[in-house]
């Protein structure tokens, strides 16, 4: 069986993802469509370019949400602080 390269993946992008990811402010666009999942994927390839779905998470997973954006955040922080 062929195995798929994880960095060659785009994020799933349903209601709740889309929502989560504007309020961590890593999605600008206001609709969940393909544009998005592009825009959200080539955000999540600036933290692992080798593996951007690993950010993906279950609804109602509220402490690995909680640990994914703390780093995010974080990362995001530090961007910026090195700009």
């Amino acid at each position: 069986m062929e195995k798929i390269d994880p960095s060659a993946l785009y994020i799933p992008l349903d209601l709740h993802t889309g929502n989560t990811a504007r309020k961590l402010g890593l999605l600008e666009r206001k609709i969940d469509d393909w544009k998005a999942v592009e825009e959200l994927t080539a955000v999540l390839r600036e933290f692992d370019p080798a593996d951007p779905v690993k950010y993906d998470f279950e609804p109602g997973t509220k402490r690995r949400m909680k640990i994914m954006s703390r780093e995010m955040r974080w990362t995001c922080l530090m961007s910026k602080v090195n700009e």
